[in-house]
């Protein structure tokens, strides 16, 4: 299952230049903590392989990247924009009946 999160901010915001940390605690915020525990530090385990079960795009939109002070690394977001997140279907319902893409998550 895919869900598309959409943003508009009302101002321009700054975040990382590497934001994938930011988004994947966002998801986790959102999720019950015992399957949070779970899914990060086990996973599902399927042929020796361990299965973290949701992946994100990179952020989509307008956005300028500030090089001006180069040991900053941002990027200024302020137009709107999109994130593509895809798992299973329970996870993601769980995570969207728990907030994830309300205004103000």
């Amino acid at each position: 299952m895919h869900i598309t999160l959409h943003s508009k901010p009302s101002q321009s915001i700054e975040i990382p230049l590497h934001y994938n940390h930011i988004l994947q605690r966002v998801i986790y915020n959102s999720i019950d903590l015992e399957l949070v525990l779970f899914l990060h530090d086990k996973g599902y385990v399927s042929n020796g392989h361990s299965f973290k079960m949701f992946a994100f795009s990179q952020l989509k939109g307008n956005y300028e990247i500030n090089y001006v002070f180069s040991y900053k690394n941002t990027i200024v977001k302020g137009y709107s924009g999109k994130l593509l997140i895809s798992g299973p279907r329970g996870l993601l319902q769980m995570a969207v009946d728990s907030g994830l893409g309300s205004k103000g998550s």
